[in-house]
């Protein structure tokens, strides 16, 4: 199979709904496992051989965590009466990149849009730490914070993101404050 079959397959499933999302997850999960038998067939062959060369490069390029990430990002926006709960779920359960810490360059906190701060509640909150997405982002853990920031609307938005923020896994928190401050100012 060369690259076009999954970029073929993958066409068929841009509608942001929560069938395609999980076919999509599915079909990765089913690229990963031809990706691995190519490299245990072809284990002796020079990397040059067509297959092997071509599932190197379209495992490299990893388009459907990209595509996973786009796809789970509209159906989220694009379904009012998605909770915020389930749409944690499409993020925790299906995006690669809030999944597999090899992706820690490609998160991105715009995928928070869609939450609704007043629709938050205890079950939630439990939820969302239970992610750790303090860990997720500790590479830019500062517009993480920010994000959340930006989202406060009124008192009731403030004590609802000083729950979501899990302030103890914050290793070093005056490195993350000192931009807020700039930012602030």
């Amino acid at each position: 199979m060369t690259n076009d079959f999954w970029q073929y397959a993958l066409n068929y499933y841009f509608e942001p709904n929560q069938d395609n999302v999980k076919i999509c997850y599915k079909l990765r999960e089913a690229f990963n496992e031809y990706y691995k038998l190519v490299l245990k067939i072809f284990e002796k062959k020079d990397a040059k051989f067509t297959i092997k060369k071509e599932a190197i490069s379209y495992y490299e390029r990893d388009e459907f965590a990209f595509f996973l990430d786009q796809l789970i990002r509209k159906y989220n926006n694009s379904e009012p009466e998605l909770s915020n709960i389930e749409k944690l779920d499409f993020i925790r359960n299906y995006n690669p990149y809030y999944r597999e810490s090899k992706y820690s360059n490609k998160v991105d906190c715009s995928i928070f849009d869609s939450l609704d701060l007043n629709e938050i509640d205890n079950d939630f909150i439990n939820y969302f730490k239970g992610i750790n997405f303090e860990s997720i982002f500790k590479d830019n853990i500062a517009e993480y914070i920010e994000k959340f920031i930006e989202k406060i609307k009124d008192i009731q938005n403030f004590d609802t993101i000083m729950k979501l923020i899990n302030v103890k896994e914050l290793e070093n928190k005056s490195i993350y404050l000192n931009p807020l401050k700039k930012n602030m100012i």
